[in-house]
């Protein structure tokens, strides 16, 4: 599964801050019944990258910000794209999926974008683990047929690191 997260955080109600505040702290809580490893690092455009492996070994959602430059150098296409199983390829150690999505824009224009990533697992000498991997993206932006721009990025490099878990105390 493949979402595309605005670029733009908006405005959420009261009401559901309240309901999403008592829920993270019903979870926090309870002991963890399944345990999930979470990495988080940068890409080569200094923006955020995350990869979460859950249980079973498998990489469970990869994330990446990007910002991609159209032909039209005026304008660029900031976005973070999150993606979920089932993947292209998938094993304990590598994933790679590429994806197309479409999508209606404000104003009546539509998007067609290809992205493709790559992602495996390190170990280093001590045992450290951290994945690293590839990203690029081609978006190409119409309106009533008519090609407006294309936005493009080539090869962008990310890495990520275990994002320490805090210990509890029992």
């Amino acid at each position: 599964m493949v979402t595309r997260m605005s670029a733009e955080p908006k405005g959420q109600k009261r009401g559901v801050r309240i309901v999403l505040t008592f829920t993270l702290t019903a979870l926090l809580a309870l002991p963890a019944a399944a345990h999930a490893d979470s990495f988080r690092g940068k890409t080569s455009q200094r923006r955020m990258a995350s990869l979460v492996v859950g249980d079973d070994g498998f990489v469970s959602r990869i994330r990446i910000s990007y910002s991609a430059p159209c032909t039209d150098p005026r304008y660029r296409y900031p976005n973070v794209l999150r993606i979920e199983p089932p993947f292209d390829e998938a094993t304990t150690e590598a994933v790679t999926e590429e994806v197309v999505l479409r999508e209606r824009l404000d104003g009546g224009g539509r998007s067609r974008q290809t992205a493709t990533i790559t992602a495996k697992r390190d170990v280093d000498v001590g045992g450290i683990v951290s994945w690293s991997g590839t990203f690029k993206t081609r978006a190409v932006l119409t309106k009533n047929g008519r090609r407006l721009d294309v936005c493009e990025l080539k090869r962008v490099t990310w890495s990520a690191e275990a994002v320490a878990v805090p210990a509890t105390s029992a």
